[in-house]
């Protein structure tokens, strides 16, 4: 959202949406960084770690590793970054990662493609630990979420069925339960505050 631009570029191609994804990961990943134990003696940059010591990799500093990344602090969709760490590296690379790569390329293809913009309202709720970060909760303008003025323009076809949200269930403690309505087969959404 802070990236107007390469939003466009997305929305005049909609085929660069798996390097969007990728790059998303990259330079803004959801995952910041995992305690690891090592196995054995290890050295890293001339530090020796000993057997069994508890180390702490820096996923989102590797995704802006200037050695590794020309232009690092740079947000851009055309570099398609498929070395980055988002999901971790061998044994200990996610599982989900194909399904969420997926999920989120088919997202941004299809906002892409039928011209959406997303434009959230206000800043929105960051949560920022010292292991995830991610948004407790981002508002988004009543056209998105109720479907009406989109469907309106065209954006949104008869397939898509109908969509409606509940806004400020989490201000008030609630939980979200079905936050997507649908008559097509989705899985439950709950988010709970706190």
């Amino acid at each position: 959202f802070t990236h107007p631009g390469e939003w466009q570029k997305l929305l005049d191609d909609p085929g660069l949406a798996s390097s969007a994804v990728e790059e998303c990961l990259r330079y803004d990943g959801p995952v910041k960084t995992i305690f690891r134990m090592n196995a054995e003696e290890a050295s890293i940059a001339g530090t020796t770690i000993p057997p069994m010591s508890r180390v702490l990799p820096l996923f989102s500093s590797a995704n802006r590793d200037e050695a590794v990344w020309s232009d690092a602090d740079v947000f851009s969709i055309e570099r398609n970054p498929q070395e980055h760490v988002a999901f971790g590296y061998g044994i200990h690379h996610c599982l989900g990662a194909p399904l969420a790569r997926l999920e989120a390329r088919v997202l941004f293809e299809t906002l892409a493609s039928r011209g959406i913009v997303l434009e959230p309202r206000g800043d929105g709720v960051p949560v920022d630990g010292p292991i995830l970060r991610t948004m407790l909760s981002l508002a988004w303008p009543n056209a998105l979420g109720q479907g009406q003025l989109l469907a309106a323009s065209g954006k949104i076809t008869a397939e898509d069925q109908s969509i409606t949200t509940r806004e400020n269930a989490l201000d008030s403690g609630e939980a979200l339960s079905g936050l997507i309505e649908t008559d097509a087969p989705v899985a439950e959404i709950v988010v709970e505050n706190g």
